[in-house]
């Protein structure tokens, strides 16, 4: 199955012998806030005004634990549902081990997995309040008027969990994409 991109964008995948999926964001990330929270001062030094980064990180939290739309190739024969990036990846492992999208039961409670999409998501928002290390995130594309549309593109990294063993199961990379307006 494949699954058109709301966004009408093409994507591309960058590694190997990692599965590669593409997630649209439900949620809209308020491009003015991106505005008022980083800027650069006459010397081309970029700024962060720490008076709007708890709210650009709590949008950023808020959208990265919502729901996102499947787009590109499934990893399954079957229609898969919408959801959270975690859902998305019990729903892979159903896929994978059982043929199934819908037995998602067994993995609901596989810890590990929430806490390495938890602690992900937690890397990424430390990577943007942290302007030294910002390296990843091109500011200066997400704040230049020059662009109609802007998308923010994050990956989040998940191992095979290690309690699966016998199975086809890839270390996988989520990409994220949020439109920003």
């Amino acid at each position: 199955m494949n699954y058109p991109s709301l966004f009408d964008l093409s994507y591309v995948n960058y590694f190997q012998n990692i599965d590669e999926f593409h997630l649209e964001s439900m949620q809209t990330i308020d491009l003015s806030l991106w505005k008022k929270t980083f800027v650069y001062d006459a010397s081309n030094q970029l700024i962060t005004n720490f008076k709007y980064i708890t709210m650009l990180y709590a949008d950023l939290n808020k959208i990265l634990k919502g729901k996102f739309y499947y787009s590109g190739v499934s990893f399954a024969s079957k229609p898969i549902s919408l959801g959270t990036i975690f859902h998305y990846y019990i729903q892979y492992l159903a896929s994978k081990i059982f043929n199934n999208v819908n037995l998602t039961k067994p993995f609901n409670n596989i810890n590990a997995v929430k806490n390495s999409i938890n602690t992900s998501i937690e890397n990424i928002i430390h990577e943007i309040l942290d302007s030294d290390n910002i390296s990843n995130i091109n500011i200066n594309s997400i704040i230049d008027d020059s662009k109609q549309h802007k998308f923010l593109h994050l990956k989040i990294f998940i191992n095979k969990p290690k309690t699966i063993n016998g199975v086809n199961i890839k270390d996988t990379c989520w990409h994220i994409h949020i439109l920003m307006l």
